[in-house]
């Protein structure tokens, strides 16, 4: 195929190497790996056109009775070669001159004119095949001779003269536009260098100012963790304080109320044994009356500070209902009318330290209503609105309360500890009495 390719472009130099290293071990190798005919009809070719540098009478016979059914086998084969020969109009040429100079040394002038009639259709459809021409010309013009047409001899070799002349001034053009084209190189590699040299100033800028950038991003990041640490470490920080607070908060009201509780049910527990081995079995009674009664308010403190601790009731709508059924607990078996009301969003989350202490301060001031203030009608408004919670707790009784009377209230719990849950909450509370008008309790939260 190499030796075939270099025959058709006229290189026999090339072509004399590749015959000289074609033997028959190789041909059978290949007959035999292939399977078919091809190699040996391709072997045969490259035979007659070695026979061709230099060939005898015999062997251009023999080289052109072969030429068609190698012809066939290009046109069947599929590779390079193959297209090479049957579709390139320089290689048709190239055949065509060859064997029609093997007609002119057989001195069959005749034929070879009338192999060359097809050549003008083919150069037409090539603008690159000079050479090719030049040869065409040449073995036309030769021809047409022998044959005593010295007319048409005459016509093709002026134009032979005349496509060398083109051909000069064609190699003029083309080394003026090589030039022109050297250089247009030139200064476009001046200016790719040019270009380059400036990418590589601007790499140097933004590599830079990418180390700048990467140096920004972590000390950015390192402030961040530093940010999220501390946060971290106050929030834990404030969660141990809660949980210390609701411990102590726990332990106090364990021992103020269920302590002195206990402690009361215990006297009350002997002094009833006593009389009763006495025999007074009216005092016994109401020792037990009494017990009765603290058992009682032991069990609804042990209820308080369980649903204050309650994860679940950690609302206000929890903290409502809540207070309502306290109020309605103790003010309605005493005849006083009560009246609840509530507004604005009340969806919103409570520490269980504000709901413990809101929920004791309205313990404590409905507990003074319903014992000291002699009144008909209580109302309540609980209002959550501009991030503050406010609770007013108001009685149309005696308006006479004072200080000692609310330091004796049920549980130690008096005026007192009810600043004290205030003051922890950071809340406003304040009370006022008008004599014969009524008790106002006046909280304000801010949440």
């Amino acid at each position: 195929m190499l030796g075939r390719c270099h025959a058709t472009v006229g290189q026999l130099k090339q072509l004399r190497w590749c015959v000289a290293r074609l033997n028959e071990d190789a041909l059978d190798a290949l007959h035999r790996e292939r399977g078919d005919k091809r190699a040996s009809i391709n072997a045969l070719w490259l035979d007659h056109v070695a026979d061709l540098l230099d060939p005898g009478p015999e062997e251009l016979r023999q080289a052109l009775m072969e030429a068609p059914a190698v012809d066939g086998v290009i046109q069947e084969q599929g590779d390079a070669t193959g297209y090479l020969v049957a579709n390139e109009p320089a290689a048709r040429v190239e055949t065509v001159v060859l064997r029609a100079r093997a007609m002119m040394r057989l001195g069959r002038s005749g034929e070879a004119l009338s192999m060359l009639r097809s050549v003008p259709d083919v150069l037409d459809q090539c603008h690159d095949c000079l050479p090719q021409r030049l040869r065409y010309l040449s073995v036309a013009a030769e021809a047409s001779a022998e044959q005593g047409d010295l007319r048409t001899a005459l016509v093709h070799q002026k134009e032979r003269a005349e496509v060398m002349a083109l051909n000069e001034v064609g190699r003029a053009r083309l080394a003026l536009e090589r030039s022109r084209a050297k250089a247009e190189l030139e200064r476009r590699e001046e200016e790719a260098d040019r270009l380059l040299q400036h990418a590589r100033d601007q790499v140097r800028g933004s590599d830079k100012e990418h180390r700048m950038q990467r140096v920004n991003l972590v000390t950015m990041i390192g402030f961040i963790i530093l940010f999220a640490s501390v946060v971290f470490i106050r929030g834990r920080t404030a969660r141990r304080i809660q949980l210390e607070q609701l411990r102590t908060r726990l332990s106090r009201d364990l021992h103020d109320d269920i302590g002195s509780t206990l402690s009361s049910i215990n006297i009350l527990s002997t002094v009833a044994r006593r009389k009763a081995e006495a025999g007074d079995e009216a005092g016994a009674a109401a020792s037990l009356s009494g017990i009765s009664e603290r058992t009682e308010r032991l069990m609804r403190s042990m209820s308080d500070i369980v649903w204050s601790v309650d994860p679940d009731k950690d609302t206000m709508e929890e903290l409502l209902v809540r207070l309502r059924e306290f109020g309605a607990a103790v003010l309605e078996p005493k005849g006083i009318s009560y009246t609840f009301d509530s507004s604005g969003d009340l969806s919103k989350a409570m520490t269980p330290a504000l709901r413990s202490n809101l929920y004791l301060i309205f313990k404590e001031a409905v507990n003074n209503c319903a014992k000291h203030s002699e009144a008909t009608k209580v109302t309540v408004s609980f209002t959550h609105a501009f991030d503050q919670l406010r609770m007013i707790i108001l009685d149309d009784g005696k308006g006479s309360i004072t200080r000692e009377h609310l330091d004796r209230s049920v549980g130690g719990n008096g005026l007192r500890n009810m600043r004290a849950r205030a003051a922890e909450m950071k809340a406003v509370l304040r009370i006022s009495a008008v004599p014969g008008e009524g008790t106002t309790v006046d909280l304000v939260v801010p949440m």
